[in-house]
Formats: C-alpha cells, structure tokens, sequence
C-alpha cells in the first residue's frame, strides 16, 4: 500500500469531535499548521485535505481538532491529531515542523 492510503487510511480511522458549546483558550495566529492535500493530479484541486496545529499534543479535544474536507466543503473536526502527525513521521521518515 503507498504512503499516501495509508494516511488517507489513518484519517479515516480518526474519531470525529463530537458538536456542543465549548470555552476554549485563545489560539495564538503565526502557529504553523501541517497540511494534507490530497490531489488526483499533481495540477488539479485537492479532492481532500486535512489540517492540525504543527505544535498539538494528546490527548487533542475540539478546541484543537485536525480539519478535514473533502472537495472544499468543511466536515466534522476529527480528534487524535497530534497521534496522527507522529504516525506519519514515522511512515514518511521525516521530521514535521514543531512536533516533538
């Protein structure tokens, strides 16, 4: 399997944030974000992508949700993020910005 269903096989196996009011901290803008996008050709529009916070750490709530859409239209925020981000360091070899 490629590198690239496996992470697409790992997003789908994320839970997703359950809806309902919260009080979250203040975000602080400048944080760097690692984005996935998933394209059916290298010039074409993203069919999907998916978005976390470079500095997240479990256990991720829904004040820190990976987001996900698919074809530009937003879906349900997904938790685990920050288990993800370290999940795909180790399958690509790379270090992602900010991750310890």
């Amino acid at each position: 399997m490629s590198a690239e269903l496996k992470i697409i096989a790992m997003i789908d196996q994320l839970p997703t944030a359950q809806p309902g009011a919260l009080s979250c901290p203040g975000m602080f803008s400048g944080t760097p974000v690692v984005t996935f996008r998933f394209l059916a050709r290298s010039d074409g529009p993203a069919l999907a992508a998916a978005s976390e916070f470079a500095d997240v750490s479990e256990p991720t709530t829904p004040c820190d949700p990976l987001s996900f859409s698919i074809r530009g239209k937003s879906q349900t925020p997904l938790l685990r993020g920050a288990a993800f981000l370290h999940r795909v360091q180790r399958l690509l070899g790379v270090k992602l910005a900010s991750l310890p």
